[in-house]
């Protein structure tokens, strides 16, 4: 799996819940490029429960739709706003079992809308939430003066060399 580095962590007033690392409440996500798949790994706090140590069903729709964001912004350097998300909420997801797998994919374009799936797995690899997202996006050309869009290679990190 490839990092993926978080280009707008250094912009003023980049406060976004969902990946801002320095979001002292957001769920800090960090993302990994794995073939056609974004790939999260995050770590469920006590803060982020609904009830009986189950995360809250808010959250996890957050953690579907922010993945899906990132995968447009990676793989098609485009920028995306959600227009739609139908969620499947399969099975509780305890916040004490250890890190979530989130993953997600892009499963068609049309005209301006992307079209993503994606999941929540539990430690033991069971999916406990899908989403299907309909993602509108914004060309390139527009998106740095609407949305701060940097170049692709501020995505990724220096690969290493042995």
């Amino acid at each position: 799996m490839r990092k993926i580095r978080n280009p707008f962590s250094t912009s003023p007033g980049y406060h976004c819940f969902g990946c801002c690392p320095t979001n002292p409440i957001g769920l800090q996500m960090e993302f990994w490029l794995d073939g056609g798949d974004l790939v999260a790994i995050w770590q469920p706090k006590p803060e982020y429960q609904g009830w009986g140590n189950i995360l809250h069903g808010g959250i996890q729709t957050t953690l579907l739709d922010e993945i899906g964001g990132w995968i447009i912004l990676v793989a098609l350097e485009k920028a995306g706003v959600t227009a739609q998300m139908e969620l499947a909420f399969l099975k509780p997801v305890s916040i004490l079992d250890g890190p979530l797998t989130i993953r997600c994919r892009i499963l068609e374009q049309k005209r301006r809308f992307v079209f993503v799936e994606s999941e929540l797995l539990n430690p033991a690899g069971e999916i406990c939430t899908r989403g299907k997202t309909r993602y509108f996006t914004f060309e390139r050309e527009n998106a740095p003066e609407h949305l701060r869009f940097p170049d692709k290679e501020a995505f990724f990190e220096q690969e290493e060399t042995l």
